[in-house]
């Protein structure tokens, strides 16, 4: 699968799926949008994001507007949680993490239990680093390229396990 493939798969399919069932048994009122199905032209890609066309956005590896198939999704769940949260998320969880495994694990070649959801960046990455067991003969590279978040956990644990961590400036 593509990556782009993949990336459609979990937003539309994320996205329709609140028109199958909504919480607590009830029926989405509001359907989806359908993705845009023209020929993609810079202006048709610029079109689905409702930025300030006066503007050049350059913040997308920190923050970033979403398309609109994925706005209107995150606005549905919104209502549907605002309307009875409880029962919306114990009616969805399951289901849109077993969604979203599925597809990465069809994109990687791999099985849905290699991959586990969490809530962020820094919380996938404190568990990964905050698991390594290192002693202090060990060093930790890493590079220029590195999230902050990577950079400080890394540094957590070379406190903890007294490992050293290689200067940046070596790759």
């Amino acid at each position: 699968m593509e990556r782009r493939a993949f990336l459609r798969t979990v937003g539309v399919g994320l996205a329709s799926s609140l028109g199958a069932k909504s919480y607590a048994g009830e029926s989405a009122p509001r359907p989806i949008a359908a993705p845009h199905t023209g020929p993609w032209t810079w202006e048709a890609v610029r079109g689905e994001f409702a930025l300030d066309p006066n503007l050049v956005h350059m913040t997308g590896f920190f923050l970033a507007s979403h398309p609109r198939v994925v706005r209107e999704a995150l606005a549905e769940h919104r209502r549907a949680f605002d309307d009875n949260p409880v029962y919306y998320l114990e009616e969805n969880v399951l289901r849109y993490e077993t969604a979203l495994r599925r597809a990465a694990a069809d994109y990687f070649a791999a099985e849905p239990d290699d991959f586990a959801v969490t809530d962020s960046t820094t919380m996938g990455l404190g568990i990964v680093y905050g698991g390594l067991k290192l002693t202090e003969r060990q060093e930790i590279l890493t590079t220029t390229h590195d999230h902050i978040v990577t950079t400080l956990a890394l540094q957590h644990r070379a406190e903890r396990t007294t490992a050293r961590i290689s200067p940046a400036n070596r790759c």
